[in-house]
């Protein structure tokens, strides 16, 4: 089985419907509304901070918005192996990375040392430590390594998140309310603490087949502790049929309908760890100018739907069944800092993607940075249409800019418009 990648095939585009397809996606000309916006998600900011990402092994060596620290062994299990022993150095040098490179950290909260674990045995990720997917015995205990860890980097680490995907049994084998409780008390130090950072929830994973019932009741445990975090957090990755940009793109709106059926309140969602997962990737990797789409499809829709801030897993870190690897030079890395160079520090203005007779959708996502507007616009899948009259420069993910002429037209790759 191969992975998926947009056929080529041209398609004919009649009279009426290039007219329609020149209506939509002349979008610096006025600003679209798109009705897959959530409402007062147009005229926002696009905070550099949205374009995050996971670094493991290495540092990365492009500008990026944001970092989370996971898989870099700065667990609480690897910061106090010993009760009351804390081991910083690998923690600090991280810390002290992202402050040269001037960006937010988010620190992952949990894995329990055997030391602390109500079942010092139990079985978990097999690059994690016995005793580490279990609640801890004591309170204390936990809210003792909280204090430490929030003492010690207040004002440089801005955000902590609750356990990483407690839904996984490898990484949690307690209970929704169980981690609704540990996220209470240690929302009540760092507000203690360091009043400036915020607590993330552990993330939703719309991967796992039980993830609604599992979220509901995660929800609800919150809700009867009075909402303890300030954002709420997702692993997107898709199940493996699903496993496309536009699979993602419907499963974050399916997150964004469990929130609010829990009656969560409007708090930032943020995408902590997100790339393209299936057994198929193993020998079938996304590469070249689909992995160069995927990348900057995943952080476009995620500004689309107002998730704040997008974490792709992981700088270059290959693993068989993530589809993508963001290696230095590579198409993905190549595409992500392209799209930061067209949209982070300018204004979303909103995005229309309505349908045609033919089927070919054409997203345009407009922008704006003081009077100048520009639009980043691609089709859906098979889909060819013209570029719109009063664009003088089209700017591919790979190829830079170049001035409008026939040869030119919109496909499955964003592109950048400009005036």
């Amino acid at each position: 089985m191969s992975a998926w990648r947009p056929p080529t095939v041209l398609i004919v585009v009649t009279t009426v419907v290039i007219a329609a397809v020149l209506a939509v996606t002349v979008g610096f000309l006025r600003t679209p509304h798109d009705p897959s916006v959530p409402d007062g998600a147009t005229a926002r900011l696009v905070d550099p901070a949205s374009f995050g990402l996971n670094t493991v092994h290495s540092a990365a060596t492009v500008p990026y918005g944001a970092v989370r620290l996971w898989d870099t062994r700065t667990t609480w299990a690897h910061l106090e192996p010993v009760r009351g022993v804390f081991e910083w150095a690998r923690l600090d040098g991280y810390v002290a990375r992202a402050r040269a490179q001037r960006v937010p950290v988010l620190l992952v909260l949990g894995s329990t040392p055997a030391w602390a674990a109500t079942q010092p045995t139990a079985p978990g990720a097999g690059w994690l430590a016995r005793g580490s997917s279990s609640p801890p015995y004591s309170d204390a205990d936990w809210v003792a390594y909280v204090d430490a860890v929030v003492a010690r980097y207040k004002g440089r680490i801005g955000a902590y998140q609750i356990w990483n995907e407690a839904q996984s049994p490898q990484f949690w084998k307690g209970t929704p309310t169980g981690l609704a409780h540990l996220t209470r008390l240690a929302a009540q130090r760092v507000a203690a603490l360091d009043p400036s950072a915020v607590v993330v929830s552990t993330p939703l994973q719309p991967r796992q087949p039980s993830w609604r019932a599992w979220s509901a009741a995660y929800l609800s445990a919150l809700a009867e502790r009075g909402w303890p975090v300030d954002v709420f957090a997702v692993h997107s990755y898709q199940p493996d049929v699903l496993a496309t940009p536009d699979g993602r793109f419907d499963l974050l709106r399916q997150v964004q309908s469990v929130l609010r059926a829990a009656g969560a309140p409007r708090r930032p969602l943020w995408d902590t760890e997100v790339n393209y997962s299936s057994p198929a990737f193993a020998d079938h990797p996304v590469q070249g100018q689909q992995a160069a789409d995927w990348t900057a499809r995943t952080y476009l829709d995620s500004i689309r739907l107002g998730v704040a801030r997008t974490y792709w897993y992981a700088w270059d870190d290959p693993l068989d069944v993530l589809g993508v690897t963001m290696t230095p030079g590579g198409p993905s890395q190549r595409a992500f800092t392209a799209l930061q160079g067209w949209v982070a520090g300018s204004t979303f203005r909103g995005c229309a993607s309505p349908p045609s007779p033919t089927g070919v959708v054409v997203t345009n996502c407009t922008f704006s940075r003081g009077d100048r507007r520009t639009s980043v616009v691609w089709a859906s899948a098979g889909g060819r249409a013209p570029v719109p009259v009063g664009a003088r420069s089209v700017c591919g993910l790979l190829t830079g800019c170049r001035p409008v002429d026939e040869h030119a037209s919109i496909t499955t790759s964003p592109v950048l418009l400009q005036p």
